[in-house]
C-alpha cells in the first residue's frame, strides 16, 4: 500500500503590524482548511499582545484543530527593547525586522520534527529578511501583498522610480497633470507622486533607502498572492505585478469566513487591541445606514489641535457617529477632547478604544465610513457596500484615497489636504463633508456604486468561484517535491533569476515564450485547447513549443506571412531562431523537411541535457504559459516534461 504523502506545510510570517496580521491569519486559515499545516510566526512582543489569557497560543491552537485546522504558532524576539514604540519610530523598526533571518532560520530548523517538512514560505512582503530564510531553507518563497494591487505595483517598482528621476517626490510639483506617473506596468490609472509611499517624498528620511531595499527583495519571489479582487483592479494590475513571477488575486481574504457566517473569528481573534463589542449593541439602536462610522486603524496618530477640530466637526454635522479613539491616538498619547463633548454627543455619538471593525462595517445602521484608507479597511468597506470620506495619513493610504473617489467613485476626500496634507482641516470643513455623506445626493450615489462592488466582492467569493483552490492545492503539492529549487538554480545559474523562466499571461491569443512574443493563431489555439481537456494545461518547455507548432496544418510560407503581417514571431521547427518579420523570398522554405526538424529538436534536447549537467553552454529558460481561464501554477520540469511531449507527439521524443 502507498504510503499516505505529508500535508503540505506554509509557513506564514506577517509583518508584525494590526493591518498586516489579520489578512495573514485570514489567508492562512483558508490555506488550513484545505488541508495545510500552517506554522505562524509572530515576534514575541505582538504575540504577547494577540494571545492575551486564558487564549493562548495553546489554547487557540487546539480551538482551530477542532475546527479541523492545524496550526502552530512560534514567535521569536524582535530584537528592539520593551519599551521600544515600534511602528512610531519606523525605520528603526523595519531595521531590526531586517535582522531576524538568522534567528528565524534557527526557530525552523529547532522545531522541524514537530511539523512536516516545509513547502514554502509564505511571507509579507515588507518582511525582506524572509528572503535569505527561505534560501538558506531550500524552499520557495510566497510573497503576500496585503496592499492593493496598483499601489503594490508603485512599491514594487521603487527602484525603476528613482532611476527616471520620479522620486524623492516634490510635493509642490506633484499636483500639476504633466507630472503623472505612467511608466508603471499593468495598465494601472496614472499615479500621481504624492499616491506614492509617504516614505519617498524625502531622501533624507531613512525609510527611503529601506523602500528600496524591501522593493529589490521583492523581485526576488517565486510567486505572489495578492489580498484584492481582480474585477476591482483588472487582469492587467495583476499582471504588471508578477514580474515574470505567477501571481493570483485571492481577496478579500477575511471574505469566505464572513460570507459562511462562522463564528471563528468571535473566538480567536488576532487584535492587539481589545474589541468593545458593546458597540455593536449601541448600532442595534440606530436607523439603517444612518451612522458615521470613524477609524484610522491601529498606527497613524493626530495632534491633540486636530482631534479637537474632528470632534467639534463630528458635533457639528448633527449625525449619529461610532468613533474609534485610541488610547495612543494624540499623537502616541491619550486623547484630551473638547471640554464637554462626550456629554454633549451623548446618545448620537460613541465613542469606544477599539472595535470589531468587520462587524461594524458590515453593520446595517452602517452607512458611511470616515477612514485613513489602509487596504484592509478600504477593502472591508468596498466588501460590505460602504461609502468612504477619505483621510489618508502616511503609507500607501494617498494612492487608495485617490482610487475611491477617482476611479471608482465610491468616496469624497478633505480637500483642503490635498494640497498640504499638514494642514490643520476645521470642524467647518469636517462638518461639510460629513453632512456631504450621510444626508446629500452625492452621498446616496456614492452609497450606490459602493453596493455594485459589493456584488462583485461576494461573487469572487462564491463557492463556485473558489473551486480553484482544488487546482490551487496542485501549486504547493509541485512545490512541495524534492530539488525544485535547487534544479532551477543549475537552470538559471542561480534562485535570483529563477522567475525569468516564466511567461506572462496569455493576452489576445499572444504569448511571451521563451523571451519573445509569439502569435498564436486560431490553429495552434484550437491544438492548445484540446491538449488542456485532456489533462495537459500548462505548458513551459521550448520542446514543446516545437512539437505543437511542427504539426500546424499552416504552411510554412502561411506562418512567414502572418509574422510579418501582426508584426510578431513565429518558431519555425526547422529554423534556430524566430522569424521576425522577414521576406518570404529570402526564407529557405524548403530547409523545413522532415529530417532538418528532427535535426533541430535533437539539438534543443541535447543544449537542455548539458545545462542540467552544469555546463555553460547557453540554453532556452524555463518557460511557463499559463491557460487564460486558469490560476497561475509551478510546474517541476524533470517530472512533467516527458509525459508532456509524449500526449503532444509520442513518436518524436527523445528520452532525457
Amino acid at each position: 500500500m502507498a504510503s499516505t504523502p505529508p500535508p503540505l506545510h506554509a509557513v506564514m510570517v506577517p509583518l508584525p503590524a494590526q493591518g498586516h496580521i489579520n489578512p495573514s491569519f485570514h489567508l492562512a486559515k483558508l490555506l488550513a482548511a484545505r488541508g495545510f499545516f500552517i506554522t505562524f510566526i509572530n515576534t514575541q512582543w505582538t504575540e504577547e499582545r494577540i494571545f492575551r489569557p486564558p487564549n493562548d497560543a495553546t489554547a487557540i491552537s487546539n480551538r482551530l484543530q477542532r475546527q479541523g485546522m492545524h496550526f502552530r504558532f512560534l514567535s521569536l524576539p524582535d530584537g528592539l527593547p520593551p519599551h521600544h514604540p515600534r511602528f512610531l519610530i519606523v525605520h528603526e523598526f523595519f531595521q531590526a525586522l531586517h535582522k531576524l533571518s538568522p534567528a528565524m532560520i534557527r526557530l525552523l530548523q529547532s522545531t522541524a520534527d514537530e511539523a512536516p517538512p516545509i513547502t514554502c514560505i509564505i511571507a509579507d512582503s515588507l518582511f525582506a529578511s524572509t528572503e535569505e530564510v527561505a534560501t538558506v531553507l531550500g524552499v520557495p518563497r510566497v510573497i503576500f501583498w496585503t496592499f492593493s494591487c496598483s499601489a503594490s505595483i508603485a512599491f514594487t517598482n521603487s527602484r525603476l522610480l528613482l532611476d527616471k528621476g520620479l522620486i524623492p517626490v516634490n510635493v509642490k510639483e506633484a499636483q500639476r497633470p504633466e507630472n503623472l506617473i505612467t511608466c508603471l506596468p499593468g495598465n494601472i490609472p496614472p499615479v500621481k507622486p504624492t499616491d506614492l509611499m509617504i516614505f519617498l517624498r524625502n531622501k533624507s528620511d531613512p525609510m527611503f533607502e529601506i523602500v528600496l531595499y524591501i522593493s529589490d527583495k521583492q523581485k526576488k519571489a517565486d510567486y505572489m498572492l495578492v489580498n484584492t479582487i481582480e474585477e476591482l483592479e483588472g487582469l492587467g494590475a495583476v499582471t504588471g505585478l508578477s514580474n515574470g513571477c505567477p501571481a493570483l488575486t485571492v481577496g478579500p481574504v477575511f471574505f469566505p469566513e464572513f460570507l459562511q457566517a462562522s463564528d471563528s473569528s468571535v473566538n480567536i481573534s488576532t487584535s492587539l487591541w481589545e474589541d468593545d463589542l458593546d458597540c455593536l449593541k449601541w448600532l442595534d439602536r440606530q436607523e439603517p445606514s444612518s451612522v458615521l462610522y470613524v477609524s484610522f486603524g491601529s498606527i497613524a496618530v493626530m495632534p491633540m489641535d486636530q482631534l479637537h477640530e474632528l470632534a467639534l466637526g463630528l458635533e457639528a454635522s448633527e449625525q449619529p457617529f461610532l468613533w474609534v479613539v485610541r488610547i495612543d491616538i494624540a499623537d502616541g498619547h491619550a486623547a484630551v477632547l473638547p471640554e464637554g463633548f462626550c456629554e454633549r454627543i451623548h446618545g448620537r455619538g460613541l465613542l469606544v478604544d477599539w472595535a470589531p471593525q468587520l462587524k461594524v462595517v458590515a453593520h446595517p445602521s452602517v452607512g458611511g465610513f470616515l477612514t485613513h484608507n489602509g487596504w484592509n479597511s478600504t477593502l472591508e468597506s468596498i466588501s460590505m457596500g460602504v461609502p468612504m470620506i477619505g483621510w489618508p495619513l502616511w503609507a500607501e493610504q494617498y494612492h487608495n484615497t485617490r482610487l475611491c473617489k477617482e476611479i471608482w467613485r465610491i468616496g469624497m476626500d478633505i480637500e483642503s489636504r490635498l494640497e498640504d496634507d499638514n494642514v490643520l482641516v476645521t470642524r467647518e470643513e469636517v462638518e461639510k463633508v460629513v453632512r456631504m455623506m450621510m444626508t446629500g445626493d452625492e452621498g446616496s450615489e456614492l452609497r450606490e456604486r459602493a453596493l455594485k462592488l459589493k456584488e462583485a466582492a461576494t461573487k469572487a467569493n462564491e463557492p463556485s468561484s473558489c473551486d480553484n483552490w482544488k487546482s490551487e492545492r496542485k501549486v504547493w503539492r509541485r512545490l512541495h517535491r524534492h530539488g525544485f529549487t535547487n534544479y532551477m538554480e543549475k537552470l538559471h545559474g542561480s534562485k535570483k533569476s529563477m522567475s525569468q523562466g516564466f511567461a506572462k499571461r496569455w493576452n489576445n491569443n499572444k504569448v511571451t515564450l521563451f523571451g519573445e512574443t509569439w502569435k498564436l493563431d486560431e490553429d495552434l489555439v484550437a491544438e492548445v485547447t484540446s491538449l488542456q481537456r485532456e489533462g495537459t494545461k500548462f505548458y513551459r518547455d521550448r520542446k514543446f513549443a516545437v512539437e505543437v507548432i511542427k504539426n500546424f496544418p499552416k504552411s510554412d510560407e502561411e506562418k512567414v506571412r502572418l509574422a510579418k503581417k501582426d508584426n510578431v514571431s513565429y518558431y519555425l521547427p526547422h529554423q534556430k531562431g524566430r522569424v521576425d518579420d522577414v521576406d518570404k523570398e529570402n526564407m529557405d522554405v524548403e530547409a523545413g523537411s522532415e529530417e532538418e526538424q528532427g535535426k533541430a529538436t535533437d539539438d534543443e534536447v541535447e543544449n537542455e541535457k548539458k545545462a542540467v549537467a552544469g555546463e555553460e553552454e547557453e540554453v532556452q529558460r524555463k518557460v511557463y504559459v499559463e491557460k487564460p481561464d486558469s490560476n497561475p501554477i509551478f510546474l517541476d520540469r524533470r517530472n512533467v516534461a516527458q509525459n508532456t511531449m509524449e500526449e503532444v507527439n509520442p513518436n518524436s521524443m527523445s528520452s532525457t
